[in-house]
């Protein structure tokens, strides 16, 4: 993949909101913890791309149940912000 390339998603996923943030876990126990809540498979969980898939979908899910939509429309009547 070319530097043009990747500047080029860089820029569309900062466009969006996102961002990359770099999360260290211990593989082994991660994916048997998804096999345990039964979001992956054993053998699934043998796969890189889909344990990063679940972790993605994880923080979503915690998002999701703090209430906060993507836009953050709903922060304004956040009980845990700092805001008064």
């Amino acid at each position: 993949m070319s530097a043009a390339t990747r500047q080029t998603r860089h820029r569309r996923r900062e466009e969006l909101g996102l961002i990359n943030l770099r999360v260290d876990v211990h593989e082994h126990r991660f994916a048997w913890a998804l096999v345990r809540a039964r979001r992956l498979t054993p053998d699934e969980a043998l796969q890189r791309p889909l344990l990063v898939r679940e972790l993605e979908r994880i923080a979503e899910d915690f998002c999701d149940r703090m209430g906060l939509t993507r836009d953050c429309q709903n922060a304004a009547g956040d009980p845990y912000s700092d805001d008064p």
